[in-house]
């Protein structure tokens, strides 16, 4: 058998009893999450620049572009929702895949089951499919595939996207296979576009390019079935590793699901995942110990050696280089008890009182976490208090917040509301952020994606 037959069929078995509840929990969180990010995303460069080369100005349509009023086809609503919701970096993050599924996944499964009149559990399996998908192709690539300088949003996600889809068309395990090998020669994306424009863009490519294989499959396309083991296919060229493919991962499908195990991690900051932990600290230190910028004198950080480099940013010249500095991050953390979208405005980090707090932030490289501790992301805080107390944390793996820290639920409706406020309405913001914790009752996909429409304002 070959492994896209082998992976399709574990795709279209797949049914919504496997999966516990605490699996449904965290796929509702991390919808939440997405559909959020995706809104706070709609008005960034990115997403306005790919709708209007897109031509997306129209008001009918199968599908509702998030967070505006234009409504187009499947699959141009999937390239731009995915492209706005990783347009701010915010998004959710899972370590078997190194990247980041949902923005991949959600906008594909949300275009289609819009589209093909689909419910909210049809949603919320499709997801989860995905989901599974995605991450085991990480385990199965590596670290390597990382390494060599790929981008796995949307090199791995798109595999979700196609799985996702194929599991909402009722594909067959034949026809899946097909949208597999597809999505081969659609995958791409690299790394070296970080800090661009095409990082977003890469999310929205990976969730229409997954729809787009599974509609040509549905279609009677055909594609080498070969396509991922293959001596010229995917696991060929997208790893750079003298062993065979561990293709074995499969054996493993839902023992446990991967949304818990490592589990997706959810973005409370938005900022950069390495300064996380450090933010986490200051917080749980202020709240133990009843600190404020006030009464901290100084405050040293040792951190990951590898990551000290790009987080060291004792003055940072923009909103966006700001979210790559552990001084302003932790400083906000400190001086606003939290760190949100509008402590990233160019003025924002001009401020004298921030300044002032970043003065007293020391990072070094941590002498006992050397490279081989790339992989993590933590290091310790020491805070010396203005009366002489000197009060330590220490993390030592923390990839954003996921089940082995989980957010709490007013965490995650602070973020929400934090993300939506600028477009819709509080008492609209309520009734999609508790519409969506009630997704499998729900009878129409519809119901969801309208919620996300502003007023009427010519938006485009």
């Amino acid at each position: 058998m070959t492994f896209s037959l082998d992976l399709a069929e574990h795709i279209q078995r797949t049914r919504f009893a496997q999966f516990p509840a605490e699996a449904v929990h965290w796929a509702k969180t991390a919808i939440r999450d997405t559909v959020a990010v995706g809104i706070a995303g709609v008005n960034a460069p990115t997403a306005a620049i790919t709708r209007q080369v897109t031509g997306l100005d129209s008001r009918t349509g199968a599908c509702q572009v998030i967070g505006t009023v234009l409504r187009c086809g499947p699959l141009e609503a999937a390239r731009a929702n995915g492209t706005a919701a990783h347009a701010l970096d915010y998004d959710d993050i899972h370590e078997s895949m190194m990247g980041h599924p949902s923005v991949a996944i959600l906008p594909a499964v949300l275009a289609l089951a819009e589209s093909h009149e689909r419910t909210g559990k049809d949603v919320l399996l499709a997801y989860l499919v995905g989901m599974e998908t995605t991450c085991k192709l990480g385990r199965v690539v590596g670290f390597s595939h990382f390494a060599q300088g790929w981008h796995a949003t949307e090199t791995l996600g798109i595999f979700g996207a196609a799985a996702a889809a194929s599991r909402l068309l009722a594909l067959s395990p034949s026809q899946t296979a097909t949208a597999l090998a597809i999505a081969v020669s659609l995958a791409a994306g690299v790394r070296a576009n970080f800090g661009t424009m095409v990082k977003p863009l890469h999310a929205g490519l990976a969730a229409s390019n997954g729809v787009w294989a599974a509609l040509l499959a549905q279609e009677g396309f055909t594609a080498d079935p070969r396509a991922f083991e293959h001596q010229q296919g995917f696991f060929a060229l997208f790893r750079r590793n003298d062993e065979p493919p561990n293709v074995d991962v499969l054996n493993g499908w839902l023992d446990p699901p991967e949304i818990l195990v490592p589990g997706i991690a959810i973005k409370l900051y938005p900022c950069g995942a390495h300064s996380h932990p450090f933010i986490e600290m200051i917080r749980r230190l202020s709240s133990a110990h009843g600190l404020s910028a006030d009464s901290v004198a100084r405050i040293d950080i040792r951190m990951e050696q590898s990551r000290h480099a790009h987080t060291n940013r004792p003055e940072p010249k923009s909103g966006l280089d700001a979210k790559f500095s552990v001084q302003y991050t932790v400083a906000r953390a400190l001086l606003n008890r939290g760190v949100l979208l509008a402590h990233f405005d160019d003025a924002a980090i001009k401020e004298p009182a921030i300044r002032a707090v970043m003065r007293k932030i020391h990072p070094v490289p941590h002498p006992d976490m050397d490279s081989s501790w790339a992989g993590k992301y933590g290091g310790e805080m020491t805070v010396i208090a203005t009366d002489g107390r000197q009060l330590s944390d220490r993390i030592v793996h923390q990839l954003a917040r996921g089940p082995e820290n989980p957010v709490t639920d007013d965490e995650l409706w602070d973020k929400f509301r934090d993300c939506t406020q600028s477009i819709l309405p509080l008492d609209r913001i309520e009734a999609l952020f508790a519409a969506l914790g009630r997704l499998e009752a729900l009878d129409s996909v519809s119901d969801i994606t309208a919620m996300t429409m502003p007023a009427d304002t010519g938006q485009a």
